[in-house]
């Protein structure tokens, strides 16, 4: 989960500044398509993030040594 949450970080640290130069050179046109695909990707890649964090639990779990009842959980 947290190499899920350090991609996602990036992705929005990246997405901030590209948002600050934008806003800061008086660019306002450009602003909302920015502020449109800012949003589709972060959907995308929150979906990604979950999808990986789904499919790969099961390969962590099996790392440790735990009862099978919680496994289950």
């Amino acid at each position: 989960m947290q190499m899920a949450m350090v991609f996602i970080y990036g992705v929005l640290s990246a997405s901030s500044v590209i948002m600050g130069k934008t806003l800061g050179s008086n660019q306002m046109e450009k602003v909302r398509p920015y502020v449109n695909t800012i949003m589709i990707l972060s959907a995308i890649i929150g979906v990604g993030a979950a999808g990986f964090i789904l499919l790969s639990k099961g390969f962590f779990i099996n790392l440790y040594q735990i009862d099978d009842a919680t496994k289950q959980l």
